[in-house]
């Protein structure tokens, strides 16, 4: 009996862990920003960093295979290294793309680029590149030039850089008018000016995302962190970020990309690197668990009838972090496998026990 239920255990464990899908394209090949798509719970995006042509592939988190390519008209592509996303007004997909890497630390400004998501449908052949004009909004830093590979859409409809620095990372935040006049369809090509709004203590932060509450998780080269949610800007600059919980992440060759999947119940992770793996990490129910002190989710803004680009729609509530409800069609149970755990432990050493008092007598 023991041995049936350990044999169940093993058996419902692999069932529910769920094994990694590989990227099936050779084009990325370093892929360092990544996000879930806020329209389809099979997709992700994802780009390649420095180098590279100023494209974004979409792939599906199913197969693997490259589903759609997304080419940015009359873009100068330096240092791609961040994705963010979330819904217009009208429920179509923006996505940011985080043109913000600087290694040297020579960049005056960077830029930000917002694209509408399209719909890319299932192909047997590779699919044609679909060609789009992003709206630009150029930033810079108070402090001088930064390295930075992570771009946050928060729940209250913030947008967040933090840098790559060796020993700590700054959250700065986009101001608002800004951000709104690129959802409106308006570049911005005279650099605005990002707010610092905390610190965080982690060094080299390659990427992050938001939960569902507000709170953020950052991610490094070996493992990553959640944050209380960060504070608005006009507050105390200079204050630490209150990190929550380590969440560890599997051994990978250039840990680079990390996205929010399952309503925040669990996080895809992926590497620089050719035919990488996209591997999910569970996050614990610590983390999951609502906080009590992060900003309240408010209601989508209001805008024209006539949104039907990023060019005239509006941000809503959610992100990437809330938008795919499960890409995996059956992540498992994790509770009923501690149960029976539980269970076949007990068994065992009930046996063990009886065994004993037997030899005894």
């Amino acid at each position: 009996m023991v041995t049936a239920l350990l044999t169940l255990l093993v058996a419902a464990s692999s069932a529910s862990t769920p094994a990694p899908v590989v990227v099936q394209d050779p084009r990325i090949s370093e892929s360092s920003g990544l996000v879930a798509s806020p329209t389809r719970p099979d997709l992700v995006w994802t780009v390649n960093d420095s180098g590279s042509a100023a494209v974004v592939y979409g792939v599906s988190v199913r197969s693997g295979r490259t589903v759609a390519v997304l080419r940015l008209a009359r873009t100068d592509a330096r240092d791609m290294e961040a994705m963010t996303a979330t819904r217009g007004a009208d429920g179509a997909g923006l996505l940011w793309i985080g043109d913000v890497g600087d290694n040297r630390a020579v960049r005056a400004s960077v830029v930000l680029r917002l694209v509408r998501e399209p719909l890319p449908t299932a192909s047997a052949t590779a699919p044609s590149p679909t060609t789009v004009r992003p709206v630009s909004l150029r930033v810079r830093y108070p402090d001088g030039p930064h390295d930075a590979e992570t771009l946050i859409w928060t729940p209250d409809r913030r947008l967040l850089l933090v840098t790559k620095d060796l020993f700590s990372g700054v959250v700065y935040e986009v101001p608002a008018p800004a951000v709104a006049a690129a959802v409106a369809g308006r570049s911005t090509l005279d650099p605005v000016l990002a707010q610092p709004v905390a610190d965080v203590a982690m060094s080299l932060v390659t990427d992050g995302a938001a939960l569902p509450d507000g709170r953020i998780i950052l991610r490094g080269y070996s493992g990553a962190t959640i944050y209380r949610a960060p504070p608005r800007a006009g507050g105390a600059a200079g204050q630490e970020l209150q990190p929550l919980q380590q969440v560890a992440l599997p051994a990978q060759p250039q840990g680079e990309t990390l996205t929010v999947v399952d309503g925040g119940r669990a996080v895809l992770v992926g590497s620089e690197g050719e035919r990488q793996p996209l591997q999910r990490v569970e996050l614990p129910p610590a983390v999951t668990a609502p906080a009590t002190t992060g900003p309240a989710t408010t209601g989508p803004v209001k805008s024209s009838p006539a949104a039907s680009s990023p060019a005239n729609s509006s941000p809503a509530t959610t992100g990437p972090s809330a938008a795919p409800r499960s890409f995996n069609p059956a992540p498992g149970p994790r509770r009923p496998l501690l149960v029976l755990a539980v269970i076949a432990v007990a068994l065992i050493a009930g046996g063990t026990v009886l065994r004993r008092r037997r030899l005894r007598r």
